[in-house]
């Protein structure tokens, strides 16, 4: 404390006020350093102290109701803070006293106002100040020695809502330079031809980029409804989406990793009672994340259990770099790993097949994933052996329960597009380690008359024909999945296995009284926050009205649709024989 006050003193005293001070100083601290030392002729020193670049706040992250002053405690010669999520260095700002924490909403927007964020003619940027927290980042160093990187968010007299708070931080640059920012449009698109940008949600971008080069280091901090911290760690992060990548309001797939942490993964379960490595922030859709951002979430949760893959998520508030991003569906990611965390096979036995293409797995993959597809194309299922050998390709019950939900809720994007299998390599003791395919289920957004697509995805529309899709149909040739069903029908077990899985699935699974209710706890959830999210990406026109308008529309979709999908059940499909 009298180095910092000495420090003070001589900055803010006319010289000859300064050399009176200076002596007075070096004077008590030689008198008080002599009173301490219990042996006077002692060559002990403060440089006998071991320096630790370790630090501790006075405050914790977390919720506050009033501004403070935050102390750094250490002994090490400097420490250096930044007020913007990087990563702190020698350049950035050095601590010599408390730093104020207040609520730093009323400034100006600085990444909400970006100009580089999507191609879109109708991209939205707000005209208000939005909601911001307080990011501390601060560091210590000995020389050339560096101590460990802190973060800290503090929230100033806000709500949370009831949900979870996600908060994330890394150097602007790793978001929004032009060469390697992975957020922007970036020298990728400035690059890329007028012909590749006449469709903006295709167009080449930074943004639209895969693979680990494109992922960067942040740290993610979360905090539950009651506003205490649940977890706090260094993360990878990447762009996560198809077209939603030209939003403002992009994907965010989360990376733990043991060269961001030692542990190699999430120190909890961010979801579900299961800890995985990866998760994603999910925007909400093509469509819905301007609507209701409720879909999938519902879609997900009434088809769980099932025997195909589908993923636990809820929603969530999120900050970048201090500023509010909105709201989030905070989901499980598939891959290897998530198999080998649900089911217990080694990621290095696990496949898995997204659209087509490997997601996980080698060249060899593609190949026995093609077997299979040509199997059903090229066999009479009819023959009672070619089934039986039908049955050791793919899970048949999981199949069945899969096509059925994804019909019944009338998803759109599908099955041509958002299809994906997994299974594993070679056989094990492992019930599922059978090496049969099944299912996954994901990006299930544009379903339960959606608009503006009504004539698609509406309670009266037909689901098993190809116009009811963007591309193929679950009877079309034209997609994988279409020319399995078409072979399987041609088997009177399959058909009166179908039959039946879907009464059941339609009986008890969308059973309009077990749907309302999951309608209504999400509604729930998410009435506080959807103005907000609104007001912040889409429009500030749009209301909570407007929310229970769409909201209505679901529920008024699964309370129609029995009557509508036996219907097209049955003229489809026939009688069974």
């Amino acid at each position: 404390m009298l180095e910092i006050f000495y420090y003070f003193v001589c900055n803010n005293l006319n010289m000859k006020r300064k050399t009176t001070i200076v002596f007075f100083l070096t004077t008590t601290l030689l008198v008080v350093s002599c009173a301490n030392n219990d042996t006077p002729t002692s060559s002990s020193t403060s440089q006998d102290v071991p320096i630790s670049l370790e630090i501790k706040a006075s405050h914790n992250s977390g919720f506050y109701d009033d501004e403070f002053n935050l102390s750094l405690e250490g002994n090490a010669p400097e420490i250096y803070y930044t007020t913007d999520g990087s990563e702190p260095t020698k350049e950035s700002t050095r601590y010599y006293g408390p730093i104020h924490i207040y609520d730093r909403s009323r400034e100006e927007n600085l990444l909400a106002n970006r100009n580089d964020l999507s191609p879109l003619e109708n991209y939205y940027k707000p005209n208000f100040k939005i909601d911001k927290a307080f990011v501390l980042s601060y560091t210590a160093f000995n020389g050339e020695e560096q101590g460990p990187i802190y973060h800290q968010t503090y929230f100033i007299n806000k709500s949370n809502n009831s949900l979870k708070t996600v908060s994330l931080t890394l150097n602007n640059n790793d978001l929004f330079n032009e060469e390697t920012g992975i957020y922007c449009l970036g020298n990728i698109y400035k690059n890329a031809s007028e012909i590749e940008k006449e469709n903006p949600y295709t167009a080449p971008a930074n943004y639209s980029q895969k693979g680990k080069e494109w992922e960067r280091k942040a740290n993610i901090s979360i905090f539950n409804s009651d506003k205490e911290q649940i977890i706090g760690q260094d993360i990878g992060i990447r762009i996560q989406g198809g077209w939603t990548r030209a939003y403002n309001q992009k994907s965010i797939s989360l990376y733990a990793r043991k060269e961001y942490d030692k542990t190699g993964t999430f120190d909890i379960p961010l979801v579900n009672n299961i800890k995985h490595d990866r998760y994603i922030l999910r925007s909400g859709g093509y469509r819905d994340w301007a609507i209701t951002k409720m879909r999938d979430m519902l879609s997900q949760s009434l088809s769980s259990g099932l025997g195909f893959e589908t993923m636990s998520g809820e929603p969530v508030e999120a900050y970048l770099n201090g500023e509010y991003w909105g709201v989030y569906e905070l989901v499980e990611k598939y891959s290897d790993s998530y198999i080998q965390d649900i089911y217990g096979i080694p990621k290095k036995n696990v496949e898995i097949i997204k659209t087509g293409e490997v997601d996980e797995g080698d060249e060899s993959t593609l190949e026995r994933y093609e077997e299979m597809v040509n199997f059903f194309k090229d066999t009479d299922l009819s023959i009672e052996s070619n089934y039986d050998i039908a049955e050791q390709y793919i899970d048949i019950d999981a199949f069945i329960n899969y096509v059925v939900c994804e019909t019944y809720i009338g998803n759109v994007d599908w099955p041509k597009n958002n299809i994906r299998f997994w299974r594993s390599k070679t056989a094990g003791e492992n019930r599922y380690e059978d090496c049969k395919w099944r299912p996954m289920m994901y990006d299930t957004d544009d379903s339960s008359a959606v608009p503006p697509i009504e004539h698609k995805s509406g309670v009266s529309v037909d689901p098993f024909l190809e116009s009811a899709h963007w591309a193929g149909g679950p009877l079309s040739d034209k997609c994988d999945l279409g020319n399995i069903m078409l072979s399987l029908l041609n088997n009177n077990e399959f058909k009166q296995r179908f039959y039946e899985r879907a009464e059941d699935i339609v009986e008890n699974v969308f059973n309009y009284s077990n749907v309302h209710s999951k309608i209504e706890a999400l509604k729930a959830k998410i009435q506080n926050v959807i103005v907000k999210q609104y007001r912040r990406f889409v429009s500030e026109e749009l209301d909570l009205n407007y929310f229970n308008e769409q909201v209505n529309v679901i529920d008024s979709f699964f309370s129609n649709r029995k009557s509508y999908y036996n219907t097209y059940l049955h003229n489809h499909l026939g009688e069974v024989v």
